[in-house]
Formats: C-alpha cells, sequence, structure tokens
C-alpha cells in the first residue's frame, strides 16, 4: 500500500540490506521491505502529548520477519512471540524474566497507523487503530522489551531488544552522514 510520500522519507530505504544478529543469532542480511508510522491517541481530555514512532519491517528467507522500532527514545527491534507471557496487574512474566508496563496510569494506549510504505505479511491500512501495552524488561531482562497489540481480529504479543544507533549504522553499512540520522539515544550535551 502506498500514499503521496510528502516529508515521510524512511531513514533505511526499501529495498536496502544490513546484516545484523538479533538477540544471541549470528549476522545475516536483512532487507527493508516495509516501512510505517504510527502515533499514539491520547485519551479524549488529556492534556498528553501525541507521540511519533516508525517501524521497519525486515525480511530473512531463513529468520522471517523483524521489525526495527525507531522512536524518539532510540531504537529496537521485536518480533512476534509464540505464545504469550502471564500478566498480573502491571507485571509480565516471560521465559522467566519480569518486565513492567511503561505508563502504569492507562491499561493500554490507542496507536493509530498514519503512514504506509511496502509491503506487510498482512494488510495494513492508514488510519488503523490498535489498542496497544508497553513492557519493559527488570533486572537481567534490562533492554528487553514486550509489546501487547489488540486489533478487531487478533492479539499479538512481541519480544525483543533495544539496539544502539551505531549497530544499525555498521549493520547496514551506512555512511557517517548517514549513520547521524539514525541518532535518537544522544546523551546530554553530545
Amino acid at each position: 500500500y502506498r500514499q503521496a510520500q510528502g516529508d515521510h522519507e524512511p531513514v533505511l530505504p526499501l529495498g536496502q540490506v544490513g546484516r545484523l544478529g538479533f538477540g544471541s543469532a549470528r549476522p545475516v542480511p536483512w532487507q527493508v521491505v516495509g516501512y510505517q508510522e504510527r502515533r499514539d491517541l491520547p485519551p479524549p481530555g488529556s492534556d498528553d502529548e501525541q507521540t511519533f514512532w516508525r517501524e521497519y519491517l525486515l525480511y530473512n528467507r531463513d529468520e522471517g520477519f523483524v521489525f526495527l522500532v525507531d522512536t524518539d527514545e532510540g531504537w529496537s527491534w521485536m518480533r512476534p512471540l509464540t505464545g504469550a507471557p502471564t500478566v498480573t496487574g502491571t507485571v509480565a512474566r516471560w521465559r522467566g524474566e519480569r518486565y513492567v508496563q511503561r505508563w502504569p496510569e492507562r491499561p493500554w494506549y490507542e496507536a493509530e497507523t498514519v503512514f504506509v510504505l511496502g509491503e506487510f505479511y498482512w494488510p495494513v491500512r492508514r488510519g488503523e487503530r490498535l489498542q496497544v501495552t508497553d513492557y519493559a524488561g527488570q533486572g537481567p531482562a534490562r533492554g528487553k522489551l514486550l509489546s501487547w497489540e489488540r486489533g478487531p481480529d487478533e492479539v499479538v504479543w512481541s519480544g525483543g531488544e533495544t539496539i544502539t544507533a551505531d549497530r544499525l549504522a555498521a549493520g547496514f553499512a551506512l555512511s557517517a552522514e548517514q549513520a547521524r540520522a539514525l541518532r535518537r539515544d544522544a546523551q546530554p550535551l553530545a
């Protein structure tokens, strides 16, 4: 699905290939096949600011699909889980590790797709809305992430980890100028 591009220019263009290893996997070639921009929709009457993020769908013939998620807080990778974590209140447990809900004041937030480019393994539409809850790993799981998304027909759990802009730039063999466009995790005074 494609619409007028306007100001929506992916930092990692469709078709680009990078060599990355996710989790404990060895680095393999991943091709960027899809790109979407999403935003959260604060509840009516809320003073919360709207935030935007970008998601890149990567594909490898043997490994399947992985998402690179680009937020103002930095980059992460996510892939759908087989099975579901156990959730009690604001705590999720997955494979013996503990995760805490990132925004516990709401059980979930609403996310809307605002731009789509490329191919996905399900029908993605601009204006599509999902309910989302994000969890951050604690203790030995620090840097790991879980995400719960509910649409009209299904619930999907995904898991992944944070990844540095430098690691992405190296994996995609980007020039110094291109690598600067990936930086979201700058430190104060950087």
